[in-house]
């Protein structure tokens, strides 16, 4: 009789120990996912249709991935939060809500006035670099721009089907 009530302690010890664990793994898992959606260019809900491409087709950005471009918004997908039975996951950049949902943007009228700098050493020291005339100016026109939505984080089936799996998995080696 001992020796089952100590079989059924430590069983039960292991459970707690991966249920403990489960949000944190689970949370890693769903980070996973989101950056997968930048290498598959793609959400996985919807209609897996690739993301829309980009308008412009010029040089620099030729054969580079969407939504990269220093890769800032790819490094800030992570756990934001961590609690008994819930996990989220999310950034802190800016302009990741308008990449995520799609929308468009106003941009309003400005002009800039461009300063060049001048040299600091040698025998021109005070005078202007060269290219552009010191205190040029630069007129921008208003506009809007529409972002499509090009979706790399929120709820999905498929992230449902995969942390359901992965519990199952850690529940399982508990239980072993």
């Amino acid at each position: 009789m001992a020796n089952e009530k100590q079989v059924f302690d430590r069983i039960r010890a292991k459970l707690q120990t991966a249920v403990r664990s489960l949000p944190k793994v689970m949370g890693n898992e769903a980070v996973n996912f989101s950056l997968d959606r930048f290498k598959n260019q793609s959400w996985l809900d919807t209609t897996a249709d690739p993301w829309k491409p980009r308008t412009k087709k010029d040089k620099k950005n030729a054969g580079r991935s969407l939504l990269i471009q220093t890769g800032r918004l790819r490094r800030s997908v992570r756990v934001i939060s961590i609690g008994e039975t819930k996990v989220s996951i999310g950034t802190d950049v800016p302009y990741a809500r308008i990449h995520n949902y799609g929308g468009t943007i106003q941009r309003h009228a400005r002009s800039e006035t461009f300063l060049r700098n001048r040299l600091t050493r040698g025998a021109n020291k005070g005078r202007f670099k060269k290219g552009v005339k010191a205190g040029k100016g630069f007129s921008f026109k208003a506009g809007t721009i529409t972002m499509p939505r090009r979706q790399f984080i929120g709820r999905s089936q498929a992230l449902i089907l995969r942390l359901t799996r992965m519990g199952q998995i850690q529940i399982g080696k508990a239980l072993k």
